[in-house]
């Protein structure tokens, strides 16, 4: 895969494209770590989005889109490419935060539930389908279990 990058004249639209790939709101350290851009720079279109009422902060500069739609049509900025490139950035951004944020998990697994995953990306959703079966959401664990089987179908014996 490409190294795909944003640009350095990085426009709002796509700026909060990035940001609404997560699905149940972003940390600004965590668009500090993937973009490399400064605080303030974020900020300025964190600010603008929350001043124009489609973000909300949450405590400990986490902020959430206020309108679903606004957020999908946002994540369909990007290319296929630039989709799957950023859903496996943001995969590994998550799962190093893991330990840190308990709100983690359930992002990572509408990530791993897009790109190809390695056999640790199959146990994460393992787990999750577990857990999704334990508390009744049959359909979702579903979901996951198909996944992983997709997942392991494509890898070599030796990785699976």
């Amino acid at each position: 895969m490409r190294d795909v990058q944003l640009s350095s004249n990085l426009n709002e639209d796509r700026f909060l494209s990035l940001a609404a790939f997560f699905d149940d709101g972003f940390s600004l350290d965590w668009l500090i770590e993937l973009t490399g851009f400064k605080a303030s720079s974020i900020l300025a279109v964190i600010d603008e989005g929350t001043q124009r009422g489609f973000l909300t902060k949450q405590p400990k500069w986490f902020f959430t889109f206020r309108d679903a739609e606004v957020q999908k049509k946002l994540q369909d900025y990007f290319s296929l490419e630039e989709k799957d490139y950023w859903s496996h950035q943001i995969v590994e951004l998550l799962l190093k935060e893991s330990t840190n944020d308990v709100r983690v998990p359930q992002s990572i697994k509408s990530h791993l539930l897009h790109i190809q995953n390695t056999l640790s990306g199959c146990r994460l959703l393992f787990y999750e389908a577990n857990r999704l079966a334990r508390a009744k959401s049959f359909s979702n664990a579903l979901c996951c279990y198909n996944k992983i089987l997709d997942d392991l179908s494509k890898m070599s014996d030796a990785e699976a």
